[in-house]
């Protein structure tokens, strides 16, 4: 069962790198900074294409298929952490931009049991009101088996009151993720997540096969 909530209260600054409740907390600002670089210029011979790296991915601990399509391109790709740009493009109301972040982390201060995860998600994303950059978010989370594994699915959706169009209108930032704790490692969580911003005005883009194609294809590892 998903549960909705809408809240005035912000985003944190920053991703963290060892602890899950900072990496989801302080995630927002990170994945808003990605976005504004993904609609900068990006060119076919500056980063490499993902359908050149495989069919699957794998990084440590997990596995999983990445996006179709040519102007998908790897930003950085390590041993723990995978990021992707889409393709952007301008409309009339301003500039569009998608990103994809794969990564698995460190997350010692969240419970195994499935429902205590998923209420420790709940309860950081109701406190997450550290830095005036979001307003008007709305989110959602969803506890569900993945892979073996057990996981929570979160929606966000937030102006960015930071980043605004010429008259002064905030774009939109849209965040899904799936976070998951690695069925054979109590220490780790992988957090796939895709994203847009999109200027005032607009729709954002049907990611919907994205998503199902990278989530659903998430695969675990010693």
């Amino acid at each position: 069962m998903s549960h909705y909530f809408r809240s005035n209260h912000t985003a944190r600054q920053g991703i963290g790198d060892v602890v899950l409740s900072t990496l989801l907390t302080r995630s927002a600002l990170f994945l808003s900074s990605l976005l504004i670089m993904a609609g900068c210029s990006l060119t076919p011979d500056k980063h490499e294409q993902i359908n050149r790296i495989g069919p699957r991915i794998s990084l440590t601990g997990f596995s999983f298929t990445p996006p179709n399509g040519h102007w998908w391109r790897k930003v950085t790709h390590s041993k723990s952490e995978l990021i992707l740009f889409g393709k952007p493009y301008d409309s009339e109301h301003g500039r569009h931009s998608s990103a994809i972040v794969c990564g698995i982390y460190k997350g010692m201060d969240y419970s195994r049991d499935g429902d205590a995860f998923l209420q420790q998600i709940q309860n950081t994303l109701a406190s997450d009101d550290a830095h005036p950059h979001y307003s008007n978010r709305q989110y959602r989370a969803e506890q569900i088996i993945q892979g073996g594994a057990e996981c929570v699915l979160t929606s966000h959706i937030a102006q960015d009151d930071e980043t605004v169009t010429s008259i002064g209108i905030p774009y939109t930032i849209h965040i899904d993720d799936l976070l998951c704790l690695h069925p054979t490692d109590a220490q780790l969580v992988v957090k796939l997540s895709v994203m847009q911003r999109v200027p005032p005005g607009t729709q954002t883009d049907d990611f919907s096969g994205i998503k199902e194609r990278i989530f659903n294809s998430l695969e675990f590892s010693q």
